[in-house]
């Protein structure tokens, strides 16, 4: 992979998921990259730290209500969360050490497969 590639997945200062803008990045071609692949899935799951949670960066790649859920870590906000879920999304709290949620992760990348 190119670092390009790198930066488009994990950096937190490339990319936001906000409840009001929806998923965005800095980098034009990252979010056009980012629409077309959601144009063409049946259901969008944003994985996405606390680091990126509530942020908006410059460029919008979709709107909040084209994602149906966000998997995130126990460091996100609870008023973050709680806006996602107000915007339609369906968000998921993963911590390592509960069992519960790593089953729900499994589960929702199940269903996304199907």
């Amino acid at each position: 992979t190119t670092p390009r590639t790198k930066g488009f997945a994990a950096s937190p200062r490339r990319c936001g998921s906000a409840p009001v803008f929806g998923l965005s990045f800095e980098d034009e071609r990252a979010a056009l990259v980012c629409r077309r692949f959601c144009a063409a899935a049946r259901e969008v799951v944003v994985l996405a730290d606390h680091g990126v949670v509530g942020l908006e960066s410059g460029v919008q790649a979709l709107r909040p209500n084209a994602t149906h859920s966000v998997f995130t870590d126990a460091g996100t906000l609870s008023a973050h969360r709680l806006d996602l879920s107000t915007a339609g999304m369906s968000v998921v709290v993963v911590d390592e050490d509960d069992d519960a949620a790593q089953a729900a992760v499994r589960q929702g990348l199940k269903h996304a497969a199907n």
